[in-house]
């Protein structure tokens, strides 16, 4: 979200007239002022005006126990008990401190440091947030190279005064017995030129929008140029914000299509040309096309680990292809989530190849609320630097927050949860948000996919048996969110967490702890998992409740710990051997996930597989000629004269009907009263935006109550098709096709279309007759050729005369054709209720030479 941030973004109201280069105020390597004494500064030394005559001086880097210092510190006479802070000064002097547009604090450190500028801290990292003694530890130690991490922030003018200047630095060991330490530091002033510090990166990508990210290191406004190539960026959205973040969202694109983009000013790029900068939408909900998604957990450390597991990945795209969503579980930024540490972990030296062109869904861990996160008003370094959806702008239910939300990619859901910083209980928001989305998900998605930090099942670095292991986080997410999610029929839930890759069987209704796990009554499937023997997990083609859902530990992207005993039963794979991260492919009706080490080797990996989903349409219509206005039910004269086909007659006709023709029992003619069959009639699904393509069809049998039903006489039709909006069409042997004006959202939840009802919109004008308040097809389309046709040539009337024989117009003739219009088992071109007067009705009733053209296209 974009906002103003406390310290790393800032807006100038007036820029001086003259504009200082970018300038090394503090190069690397100067002197420094320190004092390595072991004792209690207290607070003073950190003002500008504290005398440090006293302090010793000497050139950065300045530490011991690594050998490549200029100065060597000491740290006390027992190398068993050292000092735990030492001091660092440095006075410097600006004649005019707006002179630049802002300014770069760079700093290597060894362990934890904190940094005061004219008395004012304006950095930290290593450290919780409050208040620091001189014999509070640092977090954790900084060790191998990490020590040579260099961390920056952005600050403000406002930081400074015209005039003298001190920046004042105290290093903490993060134990007695550390055995190194190592400071050094360079601040510069920045120019007006704007130079990208942080991004570009995607968010809350949608089938016609995403949202693009980035920082500069001075003020600008923001724009972005994209367009169908790295040459062709014609398109043009902008921001008049002024600031360092900058989110801008682009708008009105088209579904499943490719972008190339450059980020800048209105006065200048900061990227252009780059063919790897580009983005693409995501595809309509219920696409089936491939899908890629790439998972990584507890991953934003920094290290070589972390790297080594981003070029495994990198390596195994080169040969195949990209991920369409890339997931974070938490602890996205080690160790306390501070903007420095999504920086060092995330932006700088890290994931830009992918960033630019991958859009990113985090959920936050214990660690990205390390500082000052709030899950309650989203502020703090994680809510400020990601743009996640809060209105259901990706899909889903809107969440109003940014702890938790969800989206879609094609015919998969994605629910991210917060399993730290809000209520996890079972009345809590997010819970009832989650209620509201899953019903959601399990209307329109085939797969569901939920991820957090804490994982349910784990028995790695964190033990989800110990109720004080994390706070109880973990026992709050498995006994009160996962009975939700398996009500619902979610298919996979990711974690993080526990420094392990840990994977269980497809499993159900486990909510206590990992002995009272019962295989026999909890195991769905206590297979592998794996393609072939002994095989895939299989579930219900659509979202079911209590069907199985396999859960997954992939706390291994950037740490990796070798503890705990690994041994839950409910996990078929327990490992702490390997870095890496997990690949996603889903493939239409088929989920296959992947374990990959940071070497590129695949060490875990199954299948979920469900059936082909079918999209049911209940429906109702009328045909003109067998409907009774007088009982307001249509008549079955076909069926009582046995006349009505076994088979249904499109595929005679050369429509597209399917595989193969339908046919039906005899017994399914016997039945009488309200249910008996009328006649078969021929259901479209036609695509959204082009309606003359049809995209399925169904021969079905219409009631004389105006239900279509299947061939058992009962059910409601449904088609083998995804998730999706469609017209629907009907069309009939010898009456005018009908279909709705509008797509119809067809999902797993049906809803009923009644094309008898005059408010439901049909396409085109006067697409169907009506008869005393009740809409009803055309009838008298004997040459099913889509017209109405009284007189002239290729007119309806004159094959009514040649079914009879041709040349007594009294005569009539029984069966099952086309002539027969009224559909009463009998052809008539005179007399009362004959079949030809059906069609001069249809045109007016008074001017032969009129023609009703139907509406369908």
């Amino acid at each position: 979200m974009n906002r103003t941030l406390l310290i790393v973004v800032f807006v100038i109201a007036s820029l001086p007239l003259t504009l200082a280069a970018d300038t090394p105020i503090i190069p690397f390597g100067s002197t420094w002022k320190y004092l390595d004494n072991g004792s209690n500064q207290g607070t003073s030394w950190r003002a500008s005006g504290f005398n440090d005559a006293s302090w010793a001086s000497g050139p950065a880097q300045l530490g011991y126990g690594d050998g490549d210092e200029a100065t060597v510190v000491g740290y006390g006479p027992n190398a068993s008990n050292k000092y735990i802070t030492t001091y660092f000064r440095r006075n410097f002097t600006l004649a005019n401190a707006n002179a630049h547009l802002g300014y770069l604090l760079r700093v290597v450190r060894d362990d934890g440091v904190v940094i005061h500028l004219n008395g004012t801290e304006v950095f930290r990292q290593n450290f919780n947030q409050g208040g620091l003694g001189h014999t509070s530890l640092a977090y954790t130690a900084v060790s191998d190279a990490e020590e040579d991490q260099v961390l920056e922030e952005l600050l403000s003018p406002s930081l400074f005064t015209n005039g003298v200047n001190t920046i004042a630095v105290e290093l903490h060991q993060s134990a007695v017995t550390s055995s190194d330490l190592s400071f050094d530091l360079e601040l510069i002033g920045l120019d007006a030129n704007a130079s990208l510090f942080r991004g570009p990166y995607l968010g809350i990508a949608t089938p016609t929008g995403v949202t693009i990210s980035w920082t500069t290191d001075v003020p600008t406004d923001g724009r972005i140029r994209y367009g169908p190539s790295s040459s062709e960026l014609t398109q043009v959205t902008s921001s008049s914000t002024i600031g360092l973040h900058h989110e801008v969202a682009l708008t009105g694109l088209s579904p499943g299509t490719t972008y190339y983009y450059a980020i800048g000013s209105s006065t200048q790029d900061l990227s252009a040309g780059d063919p790897t900068t580009f983005f693409t939408t995501h595809p309509v909900q219920g696409d089936t096309t491939p899908k890629r998604i790439w998972v990584v957990g507890d991953a934003g450390t920094g290290y070589d680990s972390q790297r080594n597991v981003r070029d495994s990945y990198l390596n195994f795209i080169s040969n195949s292809r990209k991920a369409d969503a890339w997931l974070m579980l938490g602890d996205n930024a080690y160790n306390h989530g501070r903007t420095s540490e999504y920086q060092l972990g995330l932006f700088h030296d890290m994931y830009e190849p992918i960033l630019c062109n991958t859009p990113l869904w985090p959920a936050p861990g214990n660690h990205d609320y390390g500082s000052t996160a709030n899950a309650t008003n989203n502020t703090g370094p994680y809510y400020d630097l990601f743009a996640l959806p809060t209105s259901a702008q990706a899909g889903g239910i809107p969440s109003n927050t940014e702890a938790y939300y969800s989206f879609d990619l094609g015919n998969i859901h994605f629910i991210s949860l917060d399993s730290y910083g809000v209520s996890r209980a079972t009345n809590g928001q997010m819970a009832v948000w989650l209620l509201a989305d899953l019903a959601y998900a399990k209307a329109n998605s085939k797969w569901i996919i939920a991820y957090w930090h804490h994982p349910p099942y784990t028995k790695g670095s964190h033990d989800s048996d110990n109720t004080g292991d994390s706070g109880g986080l973990m026992r709050d997410m498995r006994e009160n969110i996962l009975p939700i999610l398996e009500q619902h029929g979610v298919d996979l839930v990711l974690s993080g967490h526990s420094h392990s890759y840990e994977r269980s069987f497809l499993i159900d209704g486990h909510y206590g702890i990992s002995s009272t796990f019962n295989a026999m009554t909890m195991g769905k499937d206590m297979g592998s998992g794996r393609s072939g023997a002994p095989g895939a997990y299989s579930k219900p083609a659509d979202p079911t409740a209590h069907s199985g859902t396999v859960y997954t530990v992939c706390g291994v992207s950037g740490k990796r710990t070798t503890t705990g005993t690994l041994a839950h039963p409910a996990m078929f794979m327990s490992t702490y051997a390997h870095f890496g991260s997990m690949i996603l492919d889903v493939t239409g009706d088929s989920l296959h996930v992947m374990f990959l080490d940071d070497t590129g080797s695949v060490i875990d990996h199954f299948d979920l597989v469900k059936p082909a989903s079918s999209m049911t349409v209940p429906l109702k219509i009328a045909l003109q000629g067998p409907y009774d206005p007088l009982t307001g039910s249509m008549r079955d004269d076909l069926r009582t004269t046995g006349s009505i086909p076994l088979t249904e007659p499109y595929s005679e006709l050369g429509l597209i009907v399917g595989a193969s023709p339908e046919t039906i029992d005899p017994a399914i003619l016997l039945i009488t009263g309200p249910s008996a069959i009328v006649d078969w009639v021929l259901v479209e699904l036609r695509a959204k935006g082009d309606p003359a393509s049809v995209l399925a069809s169904r021969a079905a049998l219409v009631r004389r109550d105006g239900q279509v039903v299947d061939v058992d006489g009962l059910s409601p039709i449904a088609f083998p098709v995804p998730v999706g909006e469609y017209h629907v069409a009907v069309q009939h042997r010898n009456h005018l096709g009908v279909m709705t004006a509008s797509p119809l959202r067809l999902n797993h939840v049906p809803g009923y279309l009644d094309l008898t009802d005059p408010t439901t919109l049909t396409w085109g004008t006067e697409a169907q007759c009506a008869i005393n308040g009740t809409m009803a097809l055309w009838c008298g389309d004997v040459w099913r050729d889509g017209r109405l046709v009284y007189t002239g040539p290729n007119n309806d009337r004159d094959p009514i005369l040649s079914a009879i024989g041709g040349t007594v117009p009294s005569q009539t003739i029984g069966g099952y054709l086309p002539s027969d219009v009224d559909m009463d088992g009998t052809t008539k071109y005179s007399g009362a209720g004959n079949d030809r007067d059906r069609i001069l009705f249809g045109i007016g009733g008074s001017t032969p030479t009129n023609v009703r053209t139907g509406q369908v296209p």
